[in-house]
C-alpha cells in the first residue's frame, strides 16, 4: 500500500478552455488527475479544481465580454469560496498570436487584479498551450499564415513571456515542453486527432 501523505493540500484552481478539460467521445481529458498523480509522485497532495468552457478566451473570464459574462461569474465564485493557493490562467491557443494587445494583456491584466483583490496569498500563473500540428492556418498581424507547429509555440512563447516581463505573471511552459517530447520522443501522441487539443500523454 503506498505511504499516506502528510501535506496539507496544496490547492490549485485552473481556468481555461478545452486545452485543460475536453471530451472526445466518452474519454475525458483534463489536466487536473495526472497533475494530482505527478505530484502525489513528488510526495505533495495537490487538490486541482478546473473551470473550464470550450473555446473560452481569457477575456470572458475577466468580465470583458457581454455575452460570456457568466463565465466571470462563475470564476468570481470560485475565488469567493475558499483559499487558492495557486491560480493557473489558460488562453485561448490563438489569442496570443491574433489577438495579444486588443484582448490578451488587458483580460491577463484584469485577472491578476481580480486575484490580488479576493486571494492576495495566491501565486497566480500563466498556461502556455502547445502549438496546433504543422498546417494550422493562424491570423499573423490580420494576415492567414500556415504554420508549422515550432512557428505556432515561438508566437505563442513570445507573448507569453512579454506578459511575464511586463506584468510579472510567471509562465508555465507546457506547449515547450510538448515540442521536446515530439523532439525527444516522437513514438508519443501528444496531440489528439483533430491536430489541436492534446492527447492523453499531452
Amino acid at each position: 500500500k503506498p505511504e499516506e501523505i502528510k501535506e496539507d493540500p496544496i490547492y490549485v484552481l485552473i481556468v481555461g478552455n478545452s486545452f485543460t478539460c475536453h471530451t472526445e467521445g466518452k474519454t475525458v481529458y483534463t489536466v487536473e488527475e495526472p497533475l494530482e498523480e505527478l505530484a502525489k509522485a513528488s510526495g505533495h497532495n495537490l487538490q486541482v479544481t478546473t473551470l473550464s468552457h470550450g473555446g473560452a478566451k481569457l477575456r470572458y473570464y475577466a468580465g470583458q465580454s457581454d455575452s460570456y459574462f457568466s463565465y466571470c461569474r462563475e470564476l468570481m465564485q470560485l475565488l469567493l469560496s475558499q483559499s487558492w493557493d495557486y491560480i493557473i490562467f489558460q488562453e485561448h491557443t490563438t489569442v496570443p498570436i491574433e489577438e495579444f494587445d486588443t484582448h490578451m494583456y488587458p483580460a491577463v491584466e484584469t485577472l491578476l487584479q481580480m486575484t490580488k483583490q479576493s486571494q492576495p496569498q495566491a501565486t497566480p500563473l500563466l498556461y502556455m498551450t502547445a502549438g496546433y500540428e504543422n498546417g494550422q492556418t493562424v491570423n499573423v498581424n490580420g494576415v492567414p499564415k500556415v504554420l508549422t507547429t515550432a512557428e505556432h509555440q515561438l508566437y505563442t512563447a513570445a507573448a507569453n513571456k512579454t506578459l511575464e516581463n511586463k506584468l510579472g505573471i510567471e509562465v508555465v511552459p507546457v506547449g515547450m515542453h510538448s515540442i521536446r517530447v515530439n523532439k525527444l520522443y516522437p513514438e508519443i501522441k501528444m496531440v489528439s486527432s483533430d491536430s489541436k487539443h492534446p492527447s492523453f500523454a499531452g
